[in-house]
């Protein structure tokens, strides 16, 4: 429910938020306020929001382009959401076991992802699709990302799937 919930803010208005990590999610929960923001300008020839370029971005959260100085788009934010979901499964954030912010920029630019323990697929629905989730929301190129929309959307039905497993469980115990 907080990924749902996190999804769903980040629709209330399109800001490019590009600063989503659990530190500003999960203990305030509250997207309203944001030390980097970029509103979203919509191109109407292309219909689609148009990139912009942001310098390089620190910290240990970020997306691939934030950490090549590419254009960005939405997608910046996607990406860092699959770390905020990351750390709900497992409750550690992305390569937590390394210490330098440099190193993990590199892993991070170079298409490397955080390693997610096979087990939690096989422990519950709910961490399975989680994972589903967290690994597509975590592809390197922007435009094979999902769309926020889509990830909300996913995290609706997998809700919606865990929950129909739960009753079915809980009929034939009756």
């Amino acid at each position: 429910m907080i990924s749902i919930g996190t999804c769903e803010k980040i629709l209330l208005l399109w800001v490019q938020r590009m600063n989503i990590s659990s530190i500003n999610v999960i203990v305030s929960l509250s997207l309203g306020s944001h030390q980097r923001a970029e509103f979203m300008l919509w191109d109407e020839e292309e219909e689609e929001y148009c990139s912009y370029r942001e310098g390089f971005g620190a910290g240990n959260w970020r997306s691939p382009e934030e950490y090549h100085d590419e254009y960005l788009t939405e997608q910046v934010d996607v990406f860092s959401l699959g770390n905020n979901m990351y750390g709900l499964l497992t409750g550690s954030m992305v390569f937590y076991e390394i210490e330098s912010y440099g190193e993990i920029q590199d892993l991070v630019g170079d298409g490397e992802k955080a390693y997610i323990d096979p087990r939690y697929k096989e422990r519950s629905l709910a961490e399975a699709k989680l994972v589903e989730i967290i690994n597509q929301c975590h592809e390197y190129y922007p435009e094979d990302r999902p769309s926020i929309f889509e990830v909300v959307d996913m995290l609706w039905q997998a809700l919606e799937e865990v929950n129909e497993a739960m009753d079915k469980d809980k009929n034939n115990e009756i």
